[in-house]
């Protein structure tokens, strides 16, 4: 009984463990106003960063801190306006 006990106790121990990753991230988008007259796609550069906590193999925590340009050109000048989002 005990032999079994200090096996289940082993394996509990070995499911429960945890890592800790962090990267970046980094990509492009293009964007545009909707049902705004003679724009045009514009595009924005995404970049931020990650960190994934897990606690075992179906279950963790991430948070995430992403900075991407969004906005649109006009047609027929050189107007560009950008919105910013954190």
């Amino acid at each position: 009984m005990i032999f079994l006990f200090s096996l289940l106790f082993i394996d509990v121990k070995i499911v429960t463990a945890q890592s800790l990753s962090a990267g970046p991230i980094i990509g492009a988008n293009i964007s545009t106003l909707s049902d705004a007259p003679n724009t045009k796609n514009l595009p924005g550069l995404s970049i931020g960063g990650f960190v994934n906590y897990s606690v075992n193999e179906h279950f963790g925590l991430c948070a995430k801190l992403l900075f991407s340009q969004l906005g649109t050109a006009y047609i027929g000048n050189t107007d560009i306006t950008r919105f910013n989002c954190h």
